[in-house]
């Protein structure tokens, strides 16, 4: 008999969105206000994303992929 290897795939859920909106921020040099205003959220709650207290909805999700990959973009060329 042959022992099959376990793949382990990760889960949306283990992404760390607390660490992905402060990087984003502070590679954009935005301040919290700005960056809540981007992702059309109030400034209460972009903070309690970069704490961790909650996870941003999609719309805020993927406007924050969005601006994540521009700036890979300009800082690549």
């Amino acid at each position: 008999m042959t022992k099959q290897k376990k793949v382990v795939k990760k889960r949306v859920g283990d992404i760390n969105f607390a660490e992905i909106c402060k990087q984003v921020r502070f590679r954009t040099n935005m301040s919290e206000k700005q960056m809540a205003n981007y992702l059309g959220v109030t400034e209460r709650n972009y903070k309690k994303y970069e704490t961790g207290e909650i996870k941003p909805g999609s719309e805020p999700s993927f406007r924050l992929a969005g601006l994540y990959l521009a700036f890979c973009r300009i800082n690549t060329n």
